[in-house]
């Protein structure tokens, strides 16, 4: 399998996965190849459709496909080591980068509902930040994820639109 392991690792306190009973420390944000080779496709899959369910109508696994097909986004996964050495999929991300304007649009961060509000949401958006040097990240994001964007920095612009600088004003 085609896979490269990126250098960040970013250490968190707590369980992550209670599914698996996992007894984890520390999260590691893993490239996904663009592909129906990749042999985590059908994980990432579960864990998109099972972050994004809320009972409405949405065919979230047709959404997933086509995020997964798209030759402009990246992917990556957030994977969390549990007891057996094995890494379990707690999230996903897909996003794209437009590097005339250093800037990157967020498609989707997905964390599965048992491993929020531990701060792998937040890690997720410092890695883009930190993988792409990108100054500025926008995102349009449903009603139930304002707060959460709001405190990371980013300005609500209008209709579910985020925007955040990563530079200060001043320093122009």
């Amino acid at each position: 399998m085609k896979e490269k392991i990126l250098s960040l690792w970013i250490v968190l306190g707590g369980s992550f996965s209670p599914l698996y009973s996992a007894q984890a420390s520390d999260i590691v944000f893993q490239d996904e190849w663009m592909d129906e080779s990749n042999e985590s496709l059908q994980e990432l899959e579960h864990v998109f459709v099972r972050g994004l369910e809320n009972g409405n109508s949405t065919d979230w696994k047709k959404i997933f496909l086509k995020e997964f097909q798209d030759k402009d986004n990246r992917c990556f996964s957030i994977r969390s080591r549990i007891s057996d050495g094995k890494d379990v999929i707690i999230g996903i991300v897909f996003y794209s980068y437009d590097a005339r304007f250093n800037s990157s649009w967020l498609s989707y961060i997905v964390v599965a509902p048992e491993n929020r509000r531990k701060g792998v949401g937040r890690a997720a958006v410092d890695h883009i930040q930190k993988a792409c040097g990108c100054e500025i990240m926008e995102l349009c994001a449903f009603k139930g994820a304002f707060p959460f964007y709001k405190k990371l920095g980013f300005a609500h612009l209008y209709d579910g639109i985020f925007k955040k600088k990563f530079w200060s004003e001043e320093s122009e």
